[in-house]
């Protein structure tokens, strides 16, 4: 992921005048804005959750909880909408992944 910030070093929301929220002791970073990690790790996170659980209800409940994180980070300043998707769309990609490779890993080590 830190390559990807640092490929492309995009600027962060700056907060001016009290028109974005920041949490009290918030650091808020100037650069290395796209994608968010922490919404492709919830994605992933939670989705694999899903993946584990296979429950529709929870599958909903953490659908919803890596959603919110994602706009936790842009309510706090820290990116603008692109990052936020473009890390949902890096989280779901890399849990595909992981999720078709499984299997396979699987059988090559615990045959």
């Amino acid at each position: 992921m830190n390559v990807l910030k640092r490929f492309f070093n995009a600027p962060r929301p700056i907060i001016e005048n009290g028109t974005l929220f920041a949490a009290a002791g918030e650091v808020v970073h100037r650069h290395f804005s796209f994608p968010s990690g922490h919404t492709s790790a919830a994605f992933f996170g939670f989705g694999l959750l899903s993946c584990i659980t296979q429950n529709r209800f929870m599958g909903i409940l953490y659908a919803v909880l890596a959603a919110l994180i994602g706009y936790s980070r842009m309510y706090l300043g820290q990116h603008y909408l692109k990052d936020v998707l473009a890390g949902e769309s890096l989280g779901l990609l890399l849990l595909f992944t992981f999720v078709k490779l499984l299997p396979k890993i699987q059988n090559k080590f615990y045959k």
